[in-house]
């Protein structure tokens, strides 16, 4: 009876916070998620791309569509929204639905304690996700349901698992490229394990391994096609080699950053959500919850305190912690034409240590403690966790939104068609985020207007610029910080600039300015 209650209990308070950020999210006018303005942006130019209304053929191309990184601009570019930004805002409802769901769904899966899918709630806003990675964001849950479905595979063998996994490849191929690559490496890793096991077992059989090799080579080749077909085609052959860059890189750079790396690990996902350092600590602690059940069974373990809990299942998670985890720590901060590697890995590493944290609680065997005493404690902790992140997640949601309630459409109403406009964000952070370094891009957003933008010489775009750099000059997003302005957007007809005070700029005068929004237009 009392586990029927609990059993109620959770579910209803899952469901709440989950309506709560779906609530949170679908409320919000404007995101500050740094690349969102970004994305919006790739999606508005090939939705409305040769229409008689704007310009956007003439300044921009759109390469082949066929790589990855693509689910943001398909889904949100769809005619049966009304714009760009309804569409994203369905999307991030989306992934605020699946994430949450599909660690309950997996700590169902291998029988854990399901308090622990509490914890995705704790990871919704994480790095990726600040940094309005739309892409990569959407692949987490989907890399959980390929990793339900691949176990599944190695436990019952039937095929219609085998065609799952097809599937579910290769749309996450579509949607990013580098959880592609780690999709395929824990199937590997953990289909060899299993053989090993298998053959230390007795049961090893070379039938079974060939048949093995032959799913695997299903599943994953074409994916494999797919990746050299998408690299190839983004490949401007002007990169540095990267054999050469990492050789640089782990001489010079990597054993010096390595302490902040570790750092990072526990503040990153939410350390902008503060002015101060409160950041850090409030996205630490909810690190060392999620990682404090698996480090209490390992103290009890190594006192012979609790018993070993050793299935096929927690092997498969702890192999999966563990690739994650080595990715993080071995991986560059960046390569030639991506940027941000291995801090993307830290929410997969966070998410697979609470499902093994739920396995742990669920069978721990103590023998001086009180196991009921633990659980129920870590239990209430966990859901005053809860409350308190979306209490702060929704003051900073909120005031972003208020300090910007007066940029809106109208801003740009005394623009005429078809001029063209770049962005001087002097003031970039929001707390501790730079934020607003795409904002320029909210004019291609709502009035459809040519802007300079990062995304027509990114490596991986969907939109490449059609005109030369004296036409639409390179996008200046860190002004100020790499280098400054040396009147490159002399030819450019607006400039929106965000900054404290009146900026005197040669050659552009001041025609509208709201809170630190200044809206200055060319004198010629």
């Amino acid at each position: 009876m009392e586990n029927n209650k609990l059993k109620i209990l959770f579910y209803t308070l899952f469901f709440i916070f989950l309506f709560l950020h779906l609530y949170l999210i679908s409320s919000q006018r404007l995101y500050p998620f740094i690349d969102i303005p970004n994305h919006l942006t790739s999606a508005n130019i090939y939705r409305f791309y040769g229409d008689a209304e704007n310009d956007f053929i003439n300044y921009y191309d759109i390469p082949s569509l066929l790589k990855s990184n693509m689910s943001h601009l398909f889904f949100t570019s769809m005619s049966v929204f009304p714009d760009v930004e309804s569409g994203n805002k369905i999307f991030l409802c989306l992934y605020v639905l699946l994430l949450p769901l599909s660690l309950l769904f997996l700590i169902k899966y291998v029988k854990g304690n399901e308090w622990f899918s509490l914890s995705a709630f704790f990871l919704l806003y994480n790095f990726s996700c600040n940094w309005g990675f739309t892409d990569y964001i959407i692949s987490i849950p989907l890399l959980i349901f390929f990793y339900i479905t691949m176990c599944g595979y190695f436990e019952k063998g039937r095929i219609y698992f085998v065609i799952i996994l097809v599937i579910l490849s290769v749309l996450i191929f579509f949607v990013h490229f580098q959880t592609a690559l780690l999709t395929g490496l824990i199937y590997t890793v953990c289909n060899i394990y299993k053989l090993i096991k298998e053959t230390k077992d007795g049961f090893f059989s070379y039938r079974k391994a060939v048949k093995d090799i032959l799913v695997f080579t299903v599943i994953f080749l074409p994916v494999f096609i797919l990746m050299v077909i998408s690299y190839s085609a983004d490949s401007t052959g002007n990169e540095i080699p990267v054999f050469r860059f990492l050789t640089d890189y782990y001489k010079t750079e990597y054993f010096p950053d390595f302490p902040m790396r570790i750092a990072s690990f526990f503040s990153e996902d939410g350390i902008h959500i503060f002015e101060d350092d409160k950041g850090a600590v409030f996205a630490a602690a909810a690190s060392i919850l999620i990682i404090f059940p698996v480090v209490l069974y390992i103290i009890l373990k190594l006192k012979r305190k609790s018993e070993t809990v050793k299935n096929l299942k927690t092997d498969f998670i702890k192999i999966t912690c563990l690739i994650c985890l080595i990715c993080f720590l071995v991986l560059p901060n960046n390569l030639p034409g991506q940027a941000m590697v291995y801090q993307r890995f830290s929410v997969f590493a966070l998410l697979f240590l609470a499902v093994l944290g739920s396995i742990y609680f669920q069978n721990l065997k103590m023998k001086n403690f009180n196991k009921n005493i633990i659980i129920k404690s870590y239990t209430v902790i966990i859901i005053l966790y809860t409350v308190l992140y979306f209490l702060l997640w929704c003051g900073y949601l909120k005031e972003f939104d208020r300090e910007n309630k007066e940029l809106t459409e109208e801003f740009f109403n005394i623009t005429e068609p078809g001029a063209k406009l770049s962005g001087l964000i002097f003031e970039r952070n929001f707390r501790r985020s730079p934020v607003y370094i795409h904002f320029q891009s909210y004019y291609n957003i709502w009035k459809k207007g040519i802007i300079s933008t990062c995304l027509t010489d990114y490596r991986f775009t969907s939109i490449r610029r059609k005109v030369s750099y004296d036409l639409l000059p390179s996008y200046n997003e860190w002004v100020g910080l790499v280098r400054d302005y040396n009147n490159e957007y002399s030819n450019m007809d607006y400039l929106l600039v965000r900054n404290g005070s009146e900026t005197k700029i040669e050659g552009f005068e001041i025609v509208k300015h709201t809170n630190k929004w200044y809206l200055y237009k060319n004198k010629k």
